[in-house]
């Protein structure tokens, strides 16, 4: 959309009977014969809404789990799309600049969370759409896998890694985002093309031979150039390409203009279209932007709701009244259109059993080995690891969300409890659901397995003034002291930092620029990273 800065087959048809949840029934997604389809192998069309993006007053509102499971009841709503907002806006009249995820990464990946969580928990599918026009690679990179990690396991989810390319998009940027993301996570990924999503037949070699579970994106407004991308759906396909035509609208591309309803002129077309090819939509937007308080790119005709509409509540519903016309034509329609979706069986279950996922199973080293634990649960809960020894040594882990993904160094413990001693057998106890797994310390004792820190040759990235690394190595809030050294040794540059909330120390500057062969390491108390580095110079 250029303006912006700025089923099986269906199990049933509207007035029959109620189904389950949408991920209840189609269960996990993936691409087959250019087609999205189903957990069985059958051909599945999903029809939703987009939200607004993230961070503007009139979208980010009604990024609410709650929204989501009102719209999926009572919309018959299947797919939620959510466009993270990347740059920042231009400022505002009043001097205010609203910050996208380059700038505030950590308000964007908790804004992200809150809906993944939300369409977990309602049984809804959720696009996370990267909303830029440019490539930003290392931040998309870190962006997604961060997210893959937390909920690959998920049905539930679809990876759209960049909307509306304007210039171009590399296959070294498709390929290193979605390479990040396939680590943890075989959901399908939406492939973005240029200009602004509208050819979906574009060929990337290298990624349509080794990227899999792949769909190409499609965007659509009330534009008459816009009718002639109807054809690209046939061009796609025959290709092998998948089509997901993740946004659309009932106004002009420029956001504003006349309205056509679903029913009327090319909207008409476009829909016939894609109903006829089985394909796949969200129709932008679910919001109201500005909500006349001056604070994002402007109103819209494509929005669904009126100026100044709350997120609805059991006493508070959406009515007619609340919906601009477009709103009014997309709810019929998804009605229409769609099964009448119920929620989520809202039991917690532990969904993938609590399994040591390292390679190595036991007799793990002391000061030498780290134990890998994963597990998962049929919905985002509050949990915690916790991992005991008949020494006494103990160390809890906790985290919020649908996937427990753990890296324990053995040699690491609480503060005030006893150290692990050799042979002993480690269990690990996941709550909720009190499943627990066993495993054997070596009798054999690395020299250093008295102190609290190990080394870790890992991956560590500097991107930015923040330094990134693996999970659950170092704890939040740590103190740290990072140092580059060169091939003999020699501390080249230093500087003491503490650990942020998220996995990432903030050193407020970036890297310096050195020649030769670098080291990069964080020292704590609980471990040492270290990993080599390009020279800068």
């Amino acid at each position: 959309m250029n303006f912006k800065i700025l089923s099986s087959v269906l199990l049933c048809v509207a007035g029959l009977a109620m189904a389950k949840s949408p991920v209840e029934t189609y269960g996990s997604l993936s691409v087959k014969n250019a087609k999205l389809v189903d957990s069985a192998g059958n051909p599945v069309t999903l029809r939703g809404m987009s939200l607004f993006w993230h961070y503007d007053l009139g979208g980010g509102e009604f990024w609410l789990p709650s929204v989501i499971s009102y719209v999926q009841t009572n919309w018959h709503n299947t797919v939620i799309r959510a466009p993270i907002g990347v740059k920042n806006r231009d400022p505002l009249s009043n001097g205010t600049i609203i910050k996208g995820a380059i700038d505030d990464p950590i308000g964007a990946d908790a804004k992200i969370r809150q809906v993944i969580n939300g369409a977990i928990n309602s049984g809804s599918y959720i696009i996370v759409d990267w909303h830029a026009h440019e490539e930003y690679t290392a931040a998309a990179t870190a962006f997604f896998g961060k997210l893959a990690k937390d909920y690959g396991n998920t049905p539930n989810i679809i990876w759209e890694i960049f909307n509306e390319p304007t210039s171009g998009i590399s296959e070294n940027y498709i390929t290193t985002v979605s390479t990040e993301i396939r680590k943890y996570s075989a959901n399908v990924i939406l492939i973005g093309n240029s200009p602004w999503a509208q050819n979906p037949d574009v060929t990337y070699g290298s990624v349509d031979k080794n990227i899999k579970n792949i769909a190409y994106t499609l965007h659509f407004y009330n534009d008459d150039a816009h009718v002639g991308f109807i054809d690209k759906i046939a061009a796609a396909e025959a290709k092998g390409h998948a089509v997901f035509a993740s946004e659309w609208g009932m106004s002009p591309s420029s956001g504003d203009g006349r309205f056509v309803s679903v029913s009327e002129g090319n909207i008409s077309k476009w829909m016939t279209a894609l109903n006829s090819a089985g394909v796949s939509h969200c129709n932008w937007s679910l919001g109201n932007p500005l909500g006349n308080k001056g604070q994002g790119p402007g109103a819209e005709t494509s929005a669904a709701l009126m100026a100044d509409v709350a997120p609805p509540t059991t006493l508070d519903p959406w009515t007619d009244a609340s919906l601009t016309p477009s709103g009014k034509s997309i709810k019929a329609y998804l009605i229409s259109k769609n099964p009448a979706w119920t929620l989520s069986d809202t039991t917690t279950k532990v969904t993938k059993a609590l399994v040591i996922s390292s390679t190595k199973k036991t007799d793990f080293v002391l000061g030498v080995d780290t134990v890998e634990i994963g597990a998962a649960f049929s919905k985002s809960v509050a949990w915690s690891l916790v991992f005991t020894g008949p020494s006494g040594a103990k160390k809890t882990y906790t985290g919020t969300g649908v996937n427990v993904v753990v890296e324990h160094p053995v040699v690491n413990r609480a503060q005030g409890t006893a150290a692990w001693k050799a042979g002993e057998v480690v269990t690990a106890t996941l709550t909720p659901g009190g499943s627990k797994v066993t495993y054997t310390l070596s009798t054999v004792v690395a020299q250093n397995a008295l102190r609290s820190t190990r080394v870790h040759e890992t991956r560590i990235r500097w991107e930015g003034s923040r330094i990134f690394m693996p999970d659950g190595l170092i704890s939040a809030t740590v103190p740290v002291r990072v140092m580059i050294r060169n091939a003999q040794g020699q501390v080249l540059w230093q500087k003491s930092a503490s650990m942020g909330t998220y996995g990432w120390v903030d050193l407020g500057e970036s890297a310096p620029r050195l020649s030769g062969v670098q080291f990069l390491e964080v020292h704590s108390e609980e471990a040492i990273l270290r990993s080599s580095m390009a020279p800068s110079l």
